[in-house]
């Protein structure tokens, strides 16, 4: 383990003293990809009324990817082990339309019963999983006909980015970033499930500009800075980060783009 460094927990161990950083700066996802994931999930007549069909965000965090499908105008509730990040959800989301409520639960254990959801999304975690355990899990609840969503954000590098990521590396070597280009690839798990049958990915870029405090957030948000380095060296990271951010800064912030990769499949 590198000095300065401390053992990686559990994910849900993990983020859950990330919460508030995690809940103010990590990024949304393309509305137009939930609207995608509506049109999959059934024509007008089954949006009316109580009967619309639930979706349901895993391994949700706080709430970034739930905010995207209420928005969508899709019914959708939020399960997620760290009750830190649930706990965000629930502040952000209780009382919006179409919001069915949050259970602290894990992926490979949820608490529905047996083809009781329309469909399911995981975003920017499915790499946390285990991917066999959960995929079983997706296939008992989902009703025969319904969407898996799998979304991540993957950062399209730029000059600024690339600092970033040197500046990572000198300070946490021996952590490897977990949300890579390869998550443009449909997981050979799912690919290889005998429940699914994948649908043709879906990629729509995005961009947000971010003030350097924000920026900094973000970063402490992610698993191998603010969930693995000590006191010290995050204090060190993040003077260092601020000279980056000082450097490629123009009006006031920086400008992070994204490809969202979006991995649907069909339950059979």
């Amino acid at each position: 383990m590198t000095e300065g460094t401390r053992p990686l927990p559990r994910g849900d161990r993990l983020f859950a003293p990330l919460a508030a950083d995690y809940a103010a700066a990590r990024p949304s996802y393309p509305a137009t990809l939930f609207g995608l994931l509506r049109s999959r999930l059934g024509d007008g007549s089954a949006w009316a009324g109580g009967s619309a069909p639930l979706v349901v965000d895993v391994a949700a965090g706080t709430g970034i990817a739930t905010a995207g499908l209420l928005d969508a105008g899709i019914r959708a509730a939020a399960v997620e082990p760290a009750a830190g990040m649930l706990l965000e959800a629930v502040r952000s989301l209780e009382g919006r339309r179409g919001w069915a409520g949050a259970v602290a639960a894990r992926a490979e254990a949820l608490p529905l019963g047996a083809a009781s959801v329309a469909g399911i999304v995981v975003a920017q975690a499915f790499h946390w999983l285990d991917q066999r355990s959960a995929l079983d899990e997706f296939a008992r609840v989902i009703r025969s006909g319904g969407i898996l969503l799998l979304l991540w954000n993957v950062t399209e590098p730029t000059a600024f980015t690339r600092a970033v990521r040197k500046l990572v590396g000198r300070h946490n070597p021996g952590r490897k970033r977990p949300v890579t280009p390869r998550m443009r690839e449909t997981p050979a798990s799912l690919r290889d499930h005998p429940a699914f049958e994948l649908e043709p990915t879906v990629t729509a870029e995005h961009r947000r500009a971010l003030p350097p405090d924000d920026y900094v957030r973000y970063a402490r948000s992610w698993s191998y800075v603010g969930g693995s380095l000590e006191r010290d060296a995050l204090d060190a990271f993040e003077r260092e980060l601020r000279d980056v951010l000082d450097r490629h800064a123009q009006d006031g912030g920086v400008v992070e783009q994204f490809e969202t990769a979006a991995h649907f499949a069909r339950r059979l």
